[in-house]
């Protein structure tokens, strides 16, 4: 590496060692890191489902339904796996912008049964702005 490599690195080494300290908020928490994005980085993404049995709505204690397992599939072929409880509806959960296949399962969370599943939807999560609400809807 030449001589001006060397003094490039080491006017951009401070200007890196603050970016970082901005980042971590300068104050001492303890040790305790909060972070600032929603799990999953990104966008906060809003996930809501309806249960269906025959044709009625119904609840997640009525159908015996514990745990939504959700799966968001990136563009890339990376998949972000969440289970959310069926019965604190609507979940939120940090997905990077791009573009998603999202799909969902309502399961027994006891019993480790398949109540229902979703077809696969496509989700585009924005860099900036309002990402949409993903909608379930559960048919028993």
């Amino acid at each position: 590496m030449s001589t001006k490599n060397h003094a490039h690195l080491r006017f951009v080494s401070p200007f890196v060692l603050v970016a970082m300290l901005a980042a971590c908020g300068g104050e001492d928490d303890g040790g305790i890191a909060i972070p600032d994005a929603p799990s999953g980085g990104g966008q906060t993404t809003t996930f809501n489902w309806t249960i269906r049995r025959q044709g009625a709505t119904t609840t997640c204690a009525a159908v015996g339904a514990t745990e939504i397992d959700v799966v968001a599939t990136a563009e890339n072929g990376l998949p972000t796996n969440h289970t959310f409880q069926c019965i604190l509806n609507p979940g939120t959960l940090g997905l990077a912008p791009g573009r998603w296949a999202i799909t969902a399962t309502l399961r027994d969370g006891q019993n480790q049964q398949t109540l229902a599943s979703v077809p696969a939807q496509a989700l585009t999560v924005p860099a900036s702005g309002t990402v949409p609400t993903v909608q379930l809807g559960f048919n028993l």
